[in-house]
């Protein structure tokens, strides 16, 4: 059978696109497949792919370029005279495109988002997003589109290089980004960790040359260059540092604790999402220039590296046969499995329940921090930035979360926080909403329930609750759970919210012995 992909390769665009199609071009060809690649001209990024495989690659324009999708099908299908499959992965390349390729190829779309329409056979998109089928929105007009959805049918590298223990730090910012950006983060740690440190500089990036004369300085930076099979660095990495993109997909395969900048439109995934696949410190591009802070949350994650590890433990786990799986449903034409996830779903009726949670909350914890009902009663009405929440997650390890459970809705957090000065023990208690739903007696049963939970752990403890002097539910709720105005008569618990409590003015202390 004849299979054409048709996609392009520029100095500002491409890479991951053709990346995408020179491994179903591999695996296509070793199942004795006919494999003919087509790109707008030839680019001096071609050399970069070309030089340790040949594939078989044809130009669409020689003297002009690219004027519109009805002009390019055209010059395509006279390229392409003998039927077959045409996998067209390429933002330009849309509904008329395929609409006219149509009548006489089979068309299979590959995509990353889900705002364009299509005219095809098939549609791929990999986004961790669309392992929940009802969350894509079917923007095709054939009417027998079939729908390749989600994290089983991300196109990887079909062999899973085996992972070894090693302790290192990779940082990657695609194809062609600006490298620069690392350079003060890497400072930064340089001193502060034992780990060594990988750079992948790929084919486009920017400040090469001063990443090379940056690392001659240290015997802890390695440089790859220009590496287009990036399995073998992943094999080795114990933290990887990137922009978002495939490498996230090829990073939650290998199950590596990651911190990804969500750089592009294509890259913005929802971190509800990319949690399911383990993949759960993911940062805006603004955050890229805050070095030290990032610096902290590397240092931060390597300290408790045991702790996120099992955080990152995936739902659902991405196996690499991807590619195995659309060549079977493409090319074999075998019935679709049914491999959508259907858990966030699944629904099952309950009453009130308090549950104690792991380091899984973390991104869930953060957005119910930043709700307007949560702000006006903490210390500051500013949002929480997602970069500094992060360090505070990982550096306050003498927390405890839990959320209420209302037939299985989440309506509020509620955060114990423990001390020991001298021979007594302290819990700082507190809670945030986290749905419209929640109503007072959900707080003040959870709160209540909270509260004998802690006192049959611990016989002897003192818990603090702190509201603010204008918030009339949270100073009036005190009165049903045991909480009394603290008389600050004792030096030694003086001492300790001296320590422990910042900004009482505006606050009242209540206290339970």
């Amino acid at each position: 059978m004849n299979i054409y992909f048709r996609t392009n390769l520029t100095e500002k665009v491409g890479l991951g696109h053709f990346s995408r199609c020179t491994r179903l071009y591999n695996f296509f060809l070793s199942k004795g497949h006919n494999c003919q690649i087509f790109l707008d001209k030839p680019s001096l990024i071609d050399n970069f792919f070309f030089k340790t495989e040949k594939f078989n690659v044809d130009y669409l324009y020689n003297k002009s370029f690219f004027k519109n999708q009805k002009v390019d099908a055209e010059i395509f299908l006279s390229k392409t005279k003998i039927p077959g499959i045409v996998f067209v992965d390429d933002y330009r390349l849309e509904y008329i495109w395929e609409k006219k390729i149509s009548d006489f190829h089979q068309t299979v779309a590959i995509e990353d988002l889900n705002i364009k329409k299509h005219y095809c056979n098939y549609i791929i998109n990999s986004n961790p997003k669309f392992n929940y089928k009802y969350m894509y929105t079917n923007l095709s007009h054939h009417k027998n589109t079939k729908l390749l959805l989600g994290t089983n049918y991300a196109i990887l590298n079909s062999k899973k290089i085996k992972k070894k223990n090693n302790r290192n730090i990779t940082f990657y910012y695609g194809g062609a980004g600006k490298l620069g950006l690392f350079i003060k983060i890497i400072k930064f740690l340089e001193k502060r960790i034992r780990n060594k440190i990988y750079i992948i500089s790929g084919p486009l990036s920017k400040n090469k040359s001063f990443i090379k004369k940056f690392s001659k300085k240290s015997k802890k930076i390695k440089i790859f260059q220009n590496s287009n099979n990036l399995d073998n660095i992943l094999s080795k990495t114990s933290l990887l540092i990137s922009s978002s993109g495939m490498i996230s997909l090829e990073a939650a395969r290998y199950q590596i604790p990651s911190i990804l900048f969500q750089i592009s439109e294509n890259q913005i995934v929802n971190s509800k999402f990319l949690e399911t696949i383990g993949l759960y410190f993911n940062l805006h591009k603004k955050n890229l220039h805050k070095s030290s802070s990032v610096a902290k949350l590397i240092i931060n994650i390597l300290k408790n590296y045991k702790t996120v590890k099992k955080m990152i433990e995936p739902i659902k786990k991405i196996d690499g046969k991807g590619i195995k799986r659309i060549y079977e449903l493409v090319i074999n034409k075998k019935e679709k499995l049914k491999a959508h996830s259907k858990f966030l779903n699944q629904k099952k009726k309950v009453s009130r329940t308090l549950i104690k949670l792991d380091d899984s909350v973390i991104n869930s914890y953060f957005r119910a921090r930043n709700l307007y009902d949560n702000r006006i009663n903490s210390n500051s009405i500013k949002k929480i930035d997602i970069l500094d929440h992060y360090n505070w997650w990982l550096e306050e390890r003498n927390k405890e979360i839990k959320v209420l459970k209302k037939n299985e809705e989440e309506l509020l957090f509620i955060k114990n926080q423990y001390y020991k000065s001298g021979k007594r023990k302290y819990c700082i208690n507190g809670w945030i909403k986290n749905d419209l739903k929640l109503d007072g007696l959900d707080v003040i049963w959870s709160l209540k329930k909270n509260i004998n939970e802690i006192k049959k752990k611990y016989k002897k403890i003192l818990i603090f609750g702190i509201a603010k002097k204008n918030n009339k539910f949270a100073n009036f709720h005190t009165r049903f759970l045991g909480y009394k105005i603290y008389n600050y008569k004792d030096e030694k618990i003086n001492e300790f919210i001296r320590n422990k409590l910042k900004n009482l003015k505006d606050k009242n202390v209540y206290i339970i012995n």
